[in-house]
């Protein structure tokens, strides 16, 4: 599943891509019918809805469940809040660093001295990660290849120098659960 904006252009960005147990949704949906994303399956899924107005009483009776509630709503932010950062601060060079390392957190293979990104990935869907287009991406990835810092062979990503991908994006080392697509 993924969850993502189209852009008055008609370009999409891709916020995050969930996983299986992932929830998602709007805490901004205790004040209004406004959702900030939009969600399309990308593969086979069965999604459960919580209602809002069901989902209110719960949280004030259950003090443990308004806990979980408010760390992964505090969890969500901060994966959107260091994507958003690593593009403002960055740029796209630092976005695509940052977006790798992502692919590698939620994908990666450790081999001898590298990370095998497992998942197939085309260079226009890596532009929806960060806001570009294909043709930029293929630009970012080829100089990150003749610095021996990434290969790539058959749709997958290799990376070789993770430190000069966290280097290039001022990582901040967080934790794997905010660290991922």
């Amino acid at each position: 599943m993924k969850l993502y904006k189209v852009t008055k252009e008609g370009k999409e960005f891709v916020l995050t891509i969930l996983s299986s147990g992932d929830m998602f949704g709007e805490a901004i949906s205790f004040t209004s019918n406004y959702y900030a994303a939009d969600a399309k399956a990308l593969t086979d899924c069965e999604i459960g809805i919580i209602n809002h107005k069901k989902l209110r009483p719960l949280l004030h009776q259950d003090a443990v469940l308004a806990m979980e509630f408010l760390r992964w709503s505090s969890l969500m932010e901060r994966t959107t809040n260091a994507k958003l950062r690593d593009l403002t601060h960055h740029g796209k060079k630092g976005a695509i660093c940052s977006t790798l390392i992502r692919l590698a957190n939620s994908y990666g293979e450790k081999k001898d001295s590298s990370i095998l990104i497992t998942k197939k990935i085309k260079n226009g869907e890596l532009g929806h990660y960060i806001g570009s287009s294909r043709e930029s991406v293929n630009r970012m990835l080829a100089d990150l290849k003749k610095d021996r810092v990434i290969s790539q062979e058959g749709g997958y990503l290799e990376i070789h120098d993770l430190d000069y991908l966290k280097l290039a994006c001022d990582c901040e080392e967080c934790p794997i659960g905010v660290c991922r697509m």
